[in-house]
């Protein structure tokens, strides 16, 4: 997580509300333990964020927005690059910023966490970050199938091509478990991009085909 630009007391609570809100929730997590983590006061969480909810905001934001600069949603790929190698870019980016070694261990349980249990921190992040990621997937898809990324059915696919992403991460303890061959290491995220990357284009090569084939919003 980038926090070259805050002052130590503050890159170190952000660090420490990281850890432990990923282990208990944000709703168990106390100020109180995460100050002691930091090796901060207990009033300096006020000081620096406000409240504890401005603090997790921060916490979101810094590792988010960290993860996008480290492996941006093109991959370094031209903007007028296939659809179809755009679609990998994506996937690929998606696994490297949840998966990555090089993130904070807790990174990808606390996003779980908010994924499965939101807290108030979610709306400003959907609005602000994560709306123009799902924009961008939808400008691919709709290129791929032909049509505008208004189109229902491009939502419907876009939410299946991330629900293949999250999949490695929501199901990631129950994974381990099934499938003891199965590693999620840094060094397999392009595989795992490969992989889910084939399957959509061949979902959506079908999806482009059969045009008349209702999707799961239309009635």
């Amino acid at each position: 997580m980038d926090t070259h630009f805050c002052d130590d007391t503050k890159r170190r609570l952000l660090e420490a509300a990281g850890k432990v809100i990923s282990e208990k929730g944000f709703r168990h997590a106390t100020t109180r333990e995460i100050c002691r983590l930091a090796g901060a006061n207990n009033a300096a969480v006020n000081y620096h964020f406000g409240d504890k909810l401005g603090m997790y905001n921060a916490v979101l934001r810094c590792a988010f927005y960290e993860g996008l600069r480290l492996y941006p949603l093109d991959m370094g790929l031209a903007p007028d690059a296939p659809a179809a190698e755009r679609l990998q870019a994506f996937v690929r980016s998606f696994f490297h910023r949840i998966l990555s070694d090089g993130r904070p261990s807790w990174f990808s349980l606390l996003m779980a966490r908010e994924m499965l249990d939101p807290t108030p921190a979610i709306e400003s992040l959907v609005r602000e970050a994560i709306t123009p990621i799902w924009q961008t997937l939808h400008g691919i898809i709709g290129e791929i199938l032909g049509v505008q990324p208004e189109n229902k059915l491009v939502a419907a696919c876009a939410s299946s091509v991330i629900g293949q992403c999250q999949h490695y991460i929501i199901a990631r303890t129950t994974l381990r478990l099934i499938r003891p061959d199965l590693s999620l290491s840094s060094d397999k995220v392009e595989e795992l991009a490969e992989h889910v990357t084939r399957f959509s284009l061949a979902a959506l090569a079908y999806c482009r085909e059969h045009p008349e084939t209702k999707s799961p919003d239309k009635s």
